[in-house]
């Protein structure tokens, strides 16, 4: 729930790298349509533009959000019970390379050789 800004793009990427998906939800939402969303969409962690915090407030029992990821533009620190700090955030992320290299590992990812014999046999 975030205002197009360098974290939006960050967050976008980082999720989709990390295996999640994505339910990208307008800042402009009152918290009954953010409410349906977050149900619907069965999120678990929600990236919120910090000034957006009261309108997650009241609906947050209501969803299935575990981890709130808050993303402030000035100077302040984040006040929220249940929120981590962009930054922070960020400081405690997996390096790029060593995320996958695991993935690698984990996939065992197999190369099967096509000779192109057999491409040519399905055209004929």
């Amino acid at each position: 729930m975030l205002p197009n800004c360098p974290p939006y793009i960050i967050s976008y990427y980082g999720i989709l790298l990390a295996g999640g998906m994505v339910a990208q939800v307008n800042p402009l939402l009152v918290d009954k349509e953010l409410a349906h969303i977050l149900i619907d969409s069965g999120s678990k962690t929600i990236v919120i533009y910090e000034p957006l915090l009261p309108v997650l407030h009241p609906i947050i029992d209501q969803t299935e959000i575990e981890h709130v990821i808050v993303v402030r533009l000035g100077e302040n620190e984040a006040k929220h019970d249940q929120a981590v700090d962009f930054e922070t955030f960020l400081k405690k992320a997996t390096p790029l390379i060593q995320s996958l290299l695991i993935a690698w590992k984990i996939r065992r990812f197999y190369s099967t050789q096509v000779e192109r014999l057999d491409v040519l046999k399905g055209q004929c």
